[in-house]
C-alpha cells in the first residue's frame, strides 16, 4: 500500500546538485581526475572496515523501548503545547505581530540579550538563568528532549582514499564519506548480497558503495531524469577511475592486483521503478524485473538511502519490517514537510500530501498515534493536526541566527515578510480575485533582486499587478519599518529554532518506536552520523535483525 516516491531535494540541495551537473558538463577531465583524492592508494579496505566499531556506536546510542516511549511522550506534549508558535510563519512576523503575540515576560527577557547570546540561544548554547518560568522551562526542555547532535564518526574512520568522490560538494562528499563506511561495514557484518539504494537519486552513493567498497547496489529511483544522470555519471567515473589506476600503477604506486581488487568487485545497477509494499516474492520478483539480476529468498537485502524525502523515509522502515530477507537498514531522512499527516482533514490546504488508503508518514508508532488521539478527543480535530508549517520547520534545524547588519541568509525571509505588509495592507485588494487570499506565492526571487524595490516589481509581475501600484516612497518606508525590527526578527527566529529540533528529534523517535513495537527481534537506534555543519539533516536510523541464538 505504501509507495516508495521520487527522490526530492530542499532548494539548497538542488543549487549544490545543479553545480555539480555544470561541472559534469564543463569541467575537464583532468580536474575531475584530481578530485579522485589518492585513488589506488594501497590501503587496506578490509582491515579499515574491520577495525570500524559500528557495533559499538549503535551502543551508544541504543534506547530500550520504555526509554524511547518516554521521550516520544515529552516530545509529543513539547511540540504539541507549542504547535502554535511552531506553525506560525516568519512570512506573518510584522503583518500578524507574531513577535507581540508571545508573552510580555518573555518578550521583556529577550530583548535584554545581547546579539552573541541570541545567537547562541538559537543552536542551543546560551546558558542563562532566565528570570520568567515559562520561557525558562521553553528553553530547558528544548535543550533537554532535543537529540544528541554530535557526530559519531570519526574523520579518521572515513573511506577517504577509496572513494571517487568526483563532482561533489563538500557537503554531499561528507555524506558519502560517512554514510558508505557504516554501509559497508553492515554488508560485510551481515554478509549482504545485494544493497538497495531508495531514492538513489544521481547516484552519488551508490557509485561510492559499487567502485569504492565493492558492493553490489541496485539504486531505485521513481525519477526516469535522475535515473539517466547516474547512467551519465556512471560512465564518467567508471571511465576516470580506470584511468587513474592504470597512471599509478604505471608509476609504481599501486600493483595490478591491488588495482582490480579496489576497483572491479562491485556493480552499480540505476533503475526507474515505484515499489509497492507487497509480499516478499512480489518485491523480490520487481527487483529481478527491473535489474535483469536473479533475486531468490537466500539473497541477504540492506535498505540504504541518503536523504530519503519525505514519505519515503517511513516506507522504507515498512519495508524492512515485511521483509524478512532485509536484514538490515541505514536511511537518513529529509523533507520533512513532505510526510503526509494521519489526522489531516481533506479541506486542509496540504491535503494533497495524503492520498486515499495511503500509509501515512507521520505519526508511524502507535505510541504517537494514541497521543495524537488524546490531543484530539481535549483539543478537537484541528489541534491534533501539525501541518506543513511544523514539519517545514523541522527541516530547517542548524541554522543559527546571525548578528550585525542583515545577513545574506535573512534575505529571501526579510524581504517576503516585507512584502507581505505591503500585501495585506494594500495589494491585496488590487490583485486578480483568485489571488485575493491572505497568502500569495511569489516564488524564490530574493536572490535574483538587487535590493526590495526590485524585488516588489518582481513579485508585482508575477502576480499580475500594475507595478505603478506601489510607490518608491510606500516600498522604502515599509522596508525601513521592517529593518528597524530586525531584533524582533531574530530573537523570535532563535525561539522557532531550537523548537525545529525538538521537531525533526519527534518525528525520528516516532520512527524509532515505530520500529521497537513492531518487531522484537530487531536492534535499532538513531544516530548522528554527519558534521551537522555541513549536513543539516544528519540522523541516521539504523536497524538490524538479531539473530536467534
Amino acid at each position: 500500500s505504501g509507495t516508495l516516491n521520487a527522490e526530492g531535494k530542499s532548494g539548497a540541495e538542488s543549487s549544490r546538485k545543479g553545480r555539480g551537473r555544470k561541472r559534469l558538463a564543463k569541467v575537464d577531465s583532468n580536474e575531475l581526475l584530481r578530485e579522485l583524492k589518492g585513488w589506488g592508494d594501497l590501503e587496506n579496505l578490509e582491515e579499515k572496515i574491520r577495525n570500524f566499531n559500528l557495533a559499538g556506536v549503535i551502543d551508544q546510542f541504543h534506547r530500550t523501548k520504555e526509554e524511547t516511549s518516554q521521550h516520544c511522550k515529552d516530545l509529543c506534549k513539547f511540540v504539541f503545547d507549542n504547535s502554535k508558535l511552531a506553525g506560525s510563519s516568519m512570512v506573518d512576523i510584522f503583518s500578524k505581530d507574531l513577535w507581540g503575540s508571545l508573552p510580555a515576560d518573555w518578550r521583556e527577557e529577550l530583548e535584554e540579550l545581547q546579539e552573541e547570546e541570541v545567537s547562541n540561544l538559537s543552536t542551543g548554547e546560551l546558558d542563562k538563568k532566565w528570570k520568567s518560568a515559562s520561557l525558562r522551562e521553553f528553553v530547558r526542555s528544548s535543550y533537554t528532549l532535543d537529540l544528541d547532535r554530535k557526530n559519531a564518526v570519526n574523520a579518521a574512520e572515513m573511506l577517504r582514499c577509496k572513494l571517487p568522490l568526483i563532482a561533489m560538494s563538500e557537503k554531499k562528499a561528507h555524506e558519502v564519506e560517512v554514510l558508505s563506511l557504516v554501509v559497508t561495514k553492515l554488508a560485510s557484518q551481515f554478509e549482504i548480497s545485494w544493497t538497495i539504494d531508495l531514492g538513489s537519486g544521481k547516484g552519488y552513493l551508490s557509485e561510492a558503495l559499487a567502485i569504492g567498497c565493492g558492493l553490489k547496489v541496485l539504486g531505485i529511483d521513481a525519477s526516469a531524469v535522475n535515473t539517466n544522470g547516474a547512467l551519465k555519471r556512471q560512465s564518467l567515473v567508471t571511465r576516470l577511475t580506470g584511468r587513474r589506476q592504470r597512471e599509478e600503477e604505471e608509476e609504481g604506486k599501486v600493483a595490478g592486483s591491488e588495482q582490480k581488487k579496489n576497483g572491479d568487485r562491485g556493480i552499480f545497477i540505476p533503475v526507474t521503478g515505484r515499489m509497492q509494499l507487497e509480499d516478499a516474492d512480489s518485491f523480490l520478483t520487481f527487483l529481478g524485473d527491473k535489474s535483469g539480476q536473479n533475486f531468490n529468498e537466500d539473497d541477504k537485502l540492506m535498505l540504504v538511502g541518503l536523504h530519503t524525502c519525505g514519505d519515503l523515509a517511513s516506507t522504507a522502515l515498512r519495508a524492512f519490517l515485511k521483509w524478512r530477507n532485509v536484514k538490515c537498514l541505514c536511511t537518513v531522512g529529509c523533507c520533512y514537510n513532505l510526510l503526509s499527516e494521519r489526522y489531516r482533514p481533506p479541506e486542509d490546504e496540504d491535503s494533497a500530501l495524503n492520498e486515499p488508503g495511503q500509509d501515512f508518514g507521520f505519526p508511524l508508532s502507535s505510541f504517537v498515534r494514541e497521543h495524537v488521539e488524546r490531543v484530539k478527543e481535549e483539543g478537537g480535530e484541528m489541534r491534533a493536526v501539525l501541518g506543513r508549517n511544523v514539519f517545514n520547520l523541522a527541516a530547517n534545524t542548524n541554522q543559527r541566527v546571525p548578528h550585525g547588519p542583515l545577513h545574506d541568509s535573512e534575505v529571501n525571509n526579510m524581504f517576503r515578510a516585507a512584502f507581505q505588509v505591503l500585501w495585506i495592507q494594500k495589494l491585496k485588494a488590487l490583485a486578480p480575485a483568485h489571488l485575493q487570499h491572505d497568502k500569495v506565492v511569489v516564488g524564490k526571487i530574493a536572490s535574483k533582486s538587487k535590493d526590495f524595490e526590485d524585488y516588489c516589481m518582481r513579485a508585482l509581475s508575477r502576480l499580475d499587478i500594475d507595478p505603478s501600484s506601489l510607490s518608491k516612497l510606500e516600498i522604502e518606508e515599509c522596508y525601513a519599518n521592517c529593518l528597524a525590527r530586525l531584533h524582533e526578527f531574530r530573537r523570535l527566529g532563535a525561539l522557532r529554532a531550537i523548537l525545529a529540533r525538538c521537531i525533526e528529534s519527534m518525528v525520528l523517535i516516532d520512527r524509532l518506536c515505530f520500529l521497537q513495537e513492531e518487531d522484537q527481534e530487531t536492534r535499532a537506534a538513531i544516530v548522528p552520523l554527519f558534521d551537522p555543519s555541513l549536513s543539516p539533516r544528519s540522523f541516521a536510523i539504523i536497524a538490524h535483525r538479531v539473530e536467534k541464538a
